[in-house]
């Protein structure tokens, strides 16, 4: 980790938001159109970035506080299966994780201990509503204590409003106590999102709410006279598109009469199974298969297709599923459509990609063989899958992992029978209204490509840190 340098420094402090579930698209579009006034005014300089994949809450939020890819965290869904405690022991609390439940207290438990957090590096920070909080503590993670009561209301009366109103007031606590880092996260636009579909009038009074409290957050830093002096930035974890038909994946496995473990219902959990499949967002899912031995080590691709020859196939004739990926040889990754296949590979900073059978499953007709991280970007950018072949490699670095990695088609999801309520809206997937965020600064920024890791090192370059070493993303100041 490089020294702090605060003579470099531009701002004293810094608050990221993160507009869970806002499109670059459906963003610009109530700007455009003078809905969100506090936005306008308090981000003079609008871009947009690449999220990661899986395009979903917590997986999402880490690479704004960690600079990584999610592969290299740690945390590759919202729900993931860790097939080597689950061969330790079948009883491991650690075997699988659902963050939408109590699993979300163990988020920082399970996020890669070498990445330090932006709440390690900059002191005092405060989260309020983040889903990672490693170096912050218990007192400056706003609803550690309550977030259980406020799950429970929100479930029996579906009204966000409470929750909402609780985070302006620790966003305004946070800036009167002088932390010199906050992260803030404003849900209820992906709350209602998924409730009654992206574009509902609920979702758009969501928005006006979020750009209520901006606007109590640029008068209490105009009344303290902080404004000039704190960098602003505003981002996404991902985006939404409408969604009308589900595919209950689970179902798919079992009835190849395979005993499979999932949520909520737990079969294998103190017994076999077969399979495990984890449901994200919900379009995006991993499956687990143990290999020949058992489920102590991984099934390599041989082994996956000699048990299963027809697997993928059968998958792929899904109208739901549109890529199936798994780990090929070589450190390869292979993603296969109705199209055709590619196999990809990260090495020494470069994308490399090839096309093995019939075409592009990302539609990408004229791929560069090999390309730096950031020209692989820029050449994906404007296709409808941007940076797919470089977030399904990083995701495969990770050992919690699945061995087949689903991506849903637009108008889809993977998961049907356990949505309640039933989702109007999804996201996760590689598709860009999942991936294209917005990236709003009050502060100049490269005009770049951008992607959702360089948040890290843009935050801490402005307030004069040196970035560590070993990080995915680039500061952009």
């Amino acid at each position: 980790m490089g020294a702090v340098s605060r003579g470099d420094a531009r701002h004293e402090r810094a608050i990221f938001v993160l507009l869970d579930g806002a499109g670059a698209k459906r963003l610009e579009g109530l700007v455009e159109k003078g809905e969100l006034p506090n936005v306008a005014r308090a981000f003079p300089h609008l871009g947009r970035a690449v999220t990661v994949f899986p395009s979903v809450t917590t997986v999402a939020y880490a690479p704004f506080v960690t600079g990584r890819f999610p592969g290299r965290n740690g945390i590759p869904g919202l729900r993931w299966f860790d097939r080597r405690e689950y061969a330790r022991s079948r009883l491991s609390l650690h075997r699988f994780r659902d963050y939408c439940g109590p699993g979300s207290y163990l988020v920082d438990r399970d996020l890669e201990p070498s990445a330090p957090t932006l709440y390690e590096l900059v002191k005092p920070s405060m989260n309020v509503f983040g889903s990672v909080s490693r170096g912050a503590g218990p007192f400056r993670n706003a609803l550690f204590f309550t977030r259980a009561a406020y799950a429970w209301r929100l479930r029996r009366t579906g009204d966000w409003r409470p929750i909402d109103a609780r985070g302006e007031l620790e966003l305004v606590r946070a800036v009167a106590r002088g932390h010199r880092f906050i992260f803030y996260a404003f849900l209820s636009v992906d709350g209602e999102s998924h409730r009654f579909g992206p574009d509902d009038p609920r979702v758009i009074d969501a928005f006006r709410r979020f750009d209520a409290t901006l606007g109590t957050l640029l008068a209490t830093l105009e009344a303290r006279g902080e404004r000039d002096r704190t960098l602003l930035l505003l981002s996404a974890d991902h985006g939404h598109s409408a969604v009308d038909r589900h595919l209950d994946l689970e179902g798919f496995f079992e009835k190849r009469g395979l005993r499979t473990l999932y949520f909520p219902r737990l079969v294998g959990a103190n017994g076999r199974c077969d399979a495990a499949v984890m449901v994200g967002g919900n379009a995006m899912a991993h499956v687990y298969l143990p290999g020949p031995s058992g489920w102590a080590t991984p099934p390599d691709e041989t082994a996956i297709f000699r048990a299963h020859p027809t697997l993928v196939e059968d998958l792929l004739a899904e109208d739901a599923v549109h890529v199936v990926a798994w780990r090929g040889e070589d450190g390869r990754v292979h993603a296969r459509g109705r199209e055709g296949e590619v196999a990809i590979r990260l090495e020494d900073g470069a994308v490399l990609h090839r096309v093995v059978r019939g075409a592009d499953p990302f539609g990408y007709a004229n791929l560069s063989a090999r390309a730096s991280l950031a020209a692989h970007l820029g050449e994906t950018l404007s296709g409808d899958y941007p940076d797919a072949p470089l977030q399904l490699a990083q995701l495969f670095s990770s050992v919690r992992t699945g061995d087949l990695v689903i991506s849903a088609r637009p108008g889809h999801d993977l998961r049907d029978r356990f949505e309640d309520p039933e989702h109007r809206s999804t996201h996760g997937s590689l598709h860009r209204e999942h991936m294209v965020v917005p990236l709003l600064s009050s502060h100049p920024l490269d005009p770049g490509p951008a992607r959702t890791v360089d948040v890290f090192p843009t935050v801490l370059s402005l307030l004069g840190e040196q970035p560590p070493d070993a990080i995915d993303g680039r500061a952009l100041a």
